[in-house]
């Protein structure tokens, strides 16, 4: 298949020309994932963030588990913080459906502990 420009969505490589993003992300995993700090990718339409978290989800995923999560349509997760829980916890199950241990087993393999209040596993901490 020729490749062409796209000018809507997730760039593929293969598929479509783009500039080498390779550094970017190397940049990313070693100023901000690996030294466990909280990052944004914001820019206007077209900037390649869509694809920018594709790639650090291919790169990151071969040695991490990386969960995917959107909240696009999903507003009424943020009214409360219960509600957030809520919505958080649907993700939990959705993505533990097809693993054979569950996130509090991983969080407890890790160093995390889960604080639980009813039924709604409120934070996690680093011990």
């Amino acid at each position: 298949m020729k490749k062409r420009f796209n000018v809507t969505g997730l760039c593929i490589p293969s598929i479509h020309y783009m500039v080498d993003t390779d550094k970017k992300i190397e940049y990313i995993i070693e100023k901000y994932v690996e030294e466990g700090a909280y990052f944004t990718i914001n820019r206007a339409r077209q900037y390649g963030k869509t694809t920018t978290l594709e790639l650090l989800y291919q790169r990151l995923s071969h040695n991490n588990i990386v969960l995917d999560i959107s909240f696009e349509g999903r507003e009424d997760y943020f009214s409360s913080f219960t509600t957030l829980a809520a919505g958080l916890l649907q993700f939990q199950s959705e993505f533990e459906t097809g693993l054979s241990r569950t996130c509090y087993d991983i969080c407890n393999e890790t160093g995390y502990t889960a604080s639980t209040s009813g039924s709604v596993r409120t934070d996690y901490t680093i011990m």
